[in-house]
């Protein structure tokens, strides 16, 4: 079920009015792929159900922000060791995606 919840509402990110099938599919591949990294200290599919960070996610996805605004991001919201889990969401982004 968390998978589910966590690839509902990212379906509508970045944009709530636009659903983007493809986020979805790579949103709920890195949930199942990346466990069990945490950020903050709190598994990914509890995060990826929170608003900061499917926004982030999602701005990093569709090349808004780059992956050191990304990790910068994410560390100042959730303060922490977070750094396998942002390597192993940052791998996983597809080719379009330019890890900046």
């Amino acid at each position: 079920m968390g998978v589910g919840l966590a690839i509902a509402v990212a379906a509508c990110a970045p944009d709530s009015w636009r659903p983007d099938p493809e986020f979805n599919r790579w949103a709920g591949r890195v949930i199942q792929e990346c466990h069990p990294h945490t950020i903050g200290k709190e598994p990914l599919d509890s995060r990826f159900r929170q608003e900061t960070v499917l926004n982030l996610t999602s701005r990093l996805y569709f090349g808004q922000i780059n992956v050191q605004q990304y990790a910068n991001s994410l560390n100042s919201f959730y303060p922490g060791d977070n750094r396998a889990a942002i390597e192993c969401i940052v791998s996983r982004l597809p080719p379009t995606v330019s890890p900046k």
